[in-house]
């Protein structure tokens, strides 16, 4: 690489190492082309040595433009509700575009009818300052929580939006077909669902599946009567900013129980994993979110999908991303029990302190409860919305109702370093 008199000079000027946040060359040394650049064994990417040279870390390389957090409100007369963006993502297009977008689940007004279709929402950006959240019915009004992640593209290849539908009495939908990706450098991320089952929303549970470089599945148990569509995004990372290729992981079970780990995968570092939330879904859930599955990563070789009591057959599809040690600090999981009582409608997680809420990524791995029941105003007791409160805690929240139940959220916050 040929450094200009300019370029050198700056550097021989500084006295003692520091690190610098931008530095240019002609040609321009690219963010990417940085990363390529051998290290100092802490992430630290050094430009290399002239006579009389001090080596000089590069630090701080921005992979990530912005991450906007909020809640969609859909009016109780509405089958669709918007968000503005404070700041425009990269989104040009579904198929176009470097910004993913992530469900943190949803919460319905109290209502006497119980039906799927007017509570179940899914969400997409719809323009590149805009987040759409949708519906089949007008009974209640719905909030529904999301992060968007605007990423550079020198860690983001493309993200492409989808809807994957499942026609009546079937099992299995296919997306239309995607822009073709790397499947070792990707993960497709659940975004919600709309459908309409004239019944419990539990009955409308669907994990999805990238099948192939350009089709994304998605999977119910039992076919119905009903249609459910699954939103989601598909997101092609830059191979050189992975540690490993990334992981698709399905825990299952086919006879009556509680729990299963998945088959064991090449071991990966637990604080630089993201587990991207494919969904789950369960054998006659009903309204009993005692059945309604969730899942985690278990270990280094393992995800785990549990249910509170037993049901014939659940399954769950996560995607492992292993970041390296530069791009995401520690990361924190848990599964803990908590409960909502009837005055606050929430509860807040406590977690060890993160930096700042605006690099951070809270990730819902749905749940389980101990509702049984989904008559008339019951039903909304099993929905929920994962929130990232403070730089200490998560809160979830439900529809301030009157009585306490008690959940079990499966969450993972995940501290980016840009």
């Amino acid at each position: 690489m040929i450094f200009t008199a300019l370029a050198i000079s700056k550097i021989l000027a500084f006295s003692q190492p520091q690190k610098i946040d931008v530095f240019y060359t002609q040609p321009r040394v690219t963010v990417e082309n940085l990363r390529k650049l051998p290290g100092d064994g802490a992430g630290e990417a050094f430009l290399g040595f002239l006579p009389g040279m001090i080596p000089m870390p590069i630090a701080a390389l921005g992979f990530i433009n912005s991450i906007q957090s909020g809640t969609i409100t859909i009016a109780a007369a509405a089958t669709t509700g918007t968000y503005t963006l404070p700041t425009a993502v990269d989104w040009v297009s579904a198929s176009n575009g470097r910004a993913s977008l992530h469900f943190q689940g949803f919460r319905a007004t109290p209502a006497v009818n119980t039906d799927a279709r007017y509570h179940v929402c899914g969400i997409e950006i719809t323009a590149a300052n805009t987040v759409t959240a949708t519906r089949n019915g007008t009974v209640e009004t719905v909030t529904v929580a999301f992060t968007v992640i605007d990423w550079d593209s020198s860690f983001m290849k493309v993200v492409q939006f989808g809807q994957a539908q499942i026609t009546t009495t079937a099992t299995t939908g296919n997306a239309p077909a995607l822009t073709a990706v790397v499947t070792a450098n990707s993960a497709v991320q659940w975004n919600g669902i709309t459908s309409t089952i004239l019944g419990s929303q539990g009955s409308a549970l669907t994990a999805l599946t990238l099948t192939s470089t350009t089709n994304v599945q998605s999977s119910r148990h039992t076919g119905t009567s009903a249609t459910i569509t699954t939103y989601f995004c598909v997101m092609e990372f830059q191979a050189s900013v992975l540690n490993s290729s990334t992981i698709e992981s399905s825990p299952s079970w086919a006879s009556s129980t509680t729990g299963a780990d998945s088959s064991p995968f090449a071991a990966v570092t637990l604080a630089q994993c993201w587990t991207v939330y494919g969904g789950s879904r369960a054998a006659a859930t009903g309204w009993n979110a005692q059945t309604t599955p969730y899942v985690f990563l278990k270990d280094t070789t393992h995800t785990r999908l549990v249910t509170r009591a037993a049901v014939s057959a659940a399954k769950a599809t996560v995607t492992i991303v292993e970041f390296k040690a530069t791009e995401l600090a520690a990361a924190q999981r848990g599964q803990a029990d908590e409960l909502i009582d009837a005055v606050n409608a929430y509860d807040d997680i406590s977690i060890t302190a993160i930096p700042s809420t605006s690099k951070a990524l809270v990730n819902l791995m749905s749940f389980s409860g101990t509702q049984t029941t989904g008559s008339g105003n019951d039903a909304n007791l099993n929905q929920l919305t994962l929130i990232l409160q403070s730089t200490t805690a998560i809160r979830m929240q439900r529809t301030s109702i009157s009585n306490t139940i008690g959940i079990t959220p499966s969450w993972e916050v995940l501290p980016f370093l840009f």
